[in-house]
């Protein structure tokens, strides 16, 4: 993947004749080289991430020239590692990764791995950082039980939260797009299969259970029977035809962004933060972002040739739909 620091950045300009304004999409397009399954992306004001987590590439560009920096790789600079990634979040100085085990890698951005996270560390596929070293994760047991923590680089406690009641345990413990969210001093925790939010303060206290109003969103009719089934013919009744949550993330300082599908249709929710309102729109579930950080979207096609992403601004795309 040598000719992978070939990365082109382009500027796009269309008009929308309905608004007569001009509307301004960056692409960044990757080496013809570079070959994607499943993707997802990771963004935050210096760094834009492309991981695709089967094939263990995670590259990393910078965002406000698109230039490609450098492919991120524990096994560089530990060989013999274990490297086998399954989510990323961007960090100040640091890219951290969930990882099969050990299950917390951190590396910086120079590809130096800076921290391996204890054996007594264990990651959560709903997670957050509040600041470097403090993860926040929510955690289910097979027995039924969960509970949300915060935790410290190498797995010690550091946050107790309150106690929640989820309306679904089983089914929330069997999926992994239950969805942890930082922003502006307060935490974010909403289960996949709910319009359920819960709101934490930086010391672990509900402050709030809200039910966002979501149009067209289906909650099941009942929980799982057992969440550890095998062969998921109870999971399918109980999710066929309804909605579940696919992304929270931080639009800009008054608003979150949830994304959501429901069958072969999507939803993306713009939530006020101030007093909890939403405005929705449904939407193809071809055209859901991938991200959302400073009032932009984000989107990859991994079928073009070459893989394109693109960056829309959240008024440009909300007013298309």
């Amino acid at each position: 993947m040598t000719t992978l620091r070939l990365a082109l950045l382009t500027i796009i300009l269309t008009t929308i004749s309905t608004l007569s304004v001009i509307a301004q999409e960056r692409t960044i397009t990757l080496d013809e080289d570079v070959f994607l399954t499943s993707t997802l992306l990771v963004v935050n004001d210096d760094y834009l991430g492309v991981f695709a987590n089967f094939q263990k590439i995670f590259l990393l560009y910078d965002k406000k020239t698109g230039k490609f920096i450098t492919e991120i790789n524990a096994s560089d600079s530990f060989p013999g590692f274990n490297w086998a990634p399954i989510f990323p979040k961007l960090l100040q100085n640091e890219v951290f990764f969930t990882n099969s085990a050990p299950f917390g890698v951190y590396i910086n951005y120079d590809n130096k791995v800076t921290h391996v996270a204890d054996r007594k560390f264990f990651a959560s596929m709903s997670f957050d950082f509040v600041h470097d070293s403090l993860f926040v994760g929510f955690y289910t047991q097979p027995n039924g039980e969960y509970e949300l923590r915060g935790v410290g680089r190498d797995g010690e406690p550091l946050l107790t939260f309150d106690t929640i009641e989820l309306e679904f345990p089983r089914l929330t413990d069997r999926v992994m797009n239950n969805q942890m969210l930082y922003h502006r001093e307060h935490i974010y925790f909403m289960p996949a299969y709910t319009n359920t939010m819960y709101v934490f303060n930086l010391k672990g206290k509900l402050e709030q259970t809200i039910t966002v109003e979501i149009d067209g969103f289906v909650k099941p009719k009942r929980d799982l029977q057992n969440s550890r089934t095998v062969d998921g013919k109870d999971f399918v009744q109980v999710t066929k035809g309804r909605s579940t949550g696919w992304g929270l993330y931080a639009l800009n300082n008054k608003e979150l962004l949830i994304t959501g599908r429901n069958s072969d249709k999507g939803y993306v929710s713009r939530v006020n933060i101030e007093d909890y309102t939403a405005k929705s729109k449904m939407v193809k579930s071809s055209v859901l972002p991938k991200f959302a950080w400073d009032n932009k979207l984000y989107f990859i096609d991994v079928e073009s040739e070459p893989i394109v992403i693109k960056e829309r601004s959240i008024s440009d795309y909300w007013n298309e739909l």
